[in-house]
């Protein structure tokens, strides 16, 4: 048993900590599935124009990026290209 475990805002902490995890990466995943969200409506009109509507193939593009962003970047965040490195993409 932990030294912690009788400790309530130890317990609350480490319950926030895996909460602000794992929700970041169940959304990034659902942008390939869209079962949470229709993510397209999160997107701006201009945004929308600029890629003729292909708002399905986008958004796990996008995602695809930003994955290999933050697996990179927990890695080595010199090693990549100056806007990946300050999270524009």
């Amino acid at each position: 048993m932990s030294k912690f475990s009788g400790d309530r805002a130890y317990q609350a902490f480490r319950i926030l900590q895996v909460a602000f995890v794992i929700a970041p990466i169940l959304a990034g995943f659902d942008k390939f599935f869209y079962m949470l969200a229709n993510w397209s409506s999160y997107l701006s009109p201009m945004a929308l124009q600029l890629i003729d509507g292909h708002d399905y193939a986008f958004l796990p593009l996008s995602e695809s990026l930003r994955l290999l962003r933050d697996s990179v970047s927990y890695s080595d965040l010199k090693s990549l290209p100056m806007p990946f490195q300050y999270g524009f993409c």
